[in-house]
């Protein structure tokens, strides 16, 4: 379900068969490129597909609004999030240390910009 667009921004969510929201992201593009913000599934519906779905879409989006490219920042050790993001075609672009914690930050291109 489409849930928010305004102008740069974009709210997704997927919805199960009951309507209960199981994933969610947002994006906002600044010129040409889209950073991808806030991704998550329940810990229940991981592993079936929503996550891939709901990216997509986003990734979508961003390209039908000339976002060549796009980014996101994931712990380095959600094993999970990185597999997703890697099948996605998302490349770790550099890292670094928050909260005394190791992040990566990756990047994409989007269709728009292959």
């Amino acid at each position: 379900t489409l849930s928010k667009i305004i102008a740069n921004h974009c709210f997704l969510t997927l919805k199960d068969k009951l309507g209960i929201i199981v994933s969610c992201a947002m994006g906002v593009i600044s010129d040409d490129v889209l950073g991808i913000y806030g991704v998550g599934t329940r810990e229940t519906y991981r592993g079936l597909g929503y996550g891939t779905s709901l990216l997509g879409r986003l990734m979508r989006w961003g390209s039908s609004n000339r976002a060549r490219y796009a980014y996101l920042q994931v712990e380095s050790a959600n094993f999970a999030a990185l597999r997703l993001y890697e099948k996605l075609g998302f490349r770790k672009f550099y890292s670094y240390w928050y909260r005394g914690q190791n992040q990566h930050c990756m990047h994409a291109r989007t269709r728009s910009g292959a």
